[in-house]
C-alpha cells in the first residue's frame, strides 16, 4: 500500500494577509489545514454554514 504524503503548501504573504485572523493557531497548523481535504456529509443548514466558513 502506498503511503500518503501531504502536499506542501507555503504560506506566502498574500495567504498570510488572508488568514491573519487565524494567526493564533500558528503557521504550522495553517499549513496543515491548507493541505487537508474535508468531506462534509448530510448538507444541513449548519453544515452548509460550516462549509462556507471553511472556504
Amino acid at each position: 500500500m502506498e503511503e500518503h504524503k501531504p502536499i506542501e503548501r507555503e504560506l506566502n504573504e498574500e495567504k498570510r494577509q488572508k488568514y491573519h485572523r487565524a494567526g493564533f493557531i500558528g503557521h504550522q497548523v495553517q499549513k496543515r489545514l491548507l493541505a487537508s481535504n474535508i468531506l462534509i456529509v448530510n448538507m444541513t443548514g449548519s453544515n452548509t454554514e460550516l462549509a462556507k466558513n471553511l472556504i
